[in-house]
């Protein structure tokens, strides 16, 4: 860390380096997906394996570790 304000410049080089993760983790992901489709992605069906880990992992924000919805 460097400059005067280091605290607040350690938690945006964390958000930053956390999405960048993110991001080539997503493209590793849609790469292998995309590679078992055919020729044509129109004829392309989409994996009910992972439409269900989808909504799985959308669902972590519906419902708060207390019981109650974030929504």
């Amino acid at each position: 860390m460097h400059g005067r304000r280091p605290a607040p410049s350690q938690l945006a080089g964390r958000f930053l380096t956390d999405y960048y993760r993110l991001v080539a983790t997503w493209a590793d992901w849609a790469t292998a997906l995309v590679q078992q489709w055919p020729e044509n992605p129109a004829d392309a069906a989409p994996d009910p394996t992972e439409m269900a880990e989808t909504l799985r992992r959308a669902s972590w924000n519906w419902v708060r570790d207390d019981g109650g919805s974030r929504l």
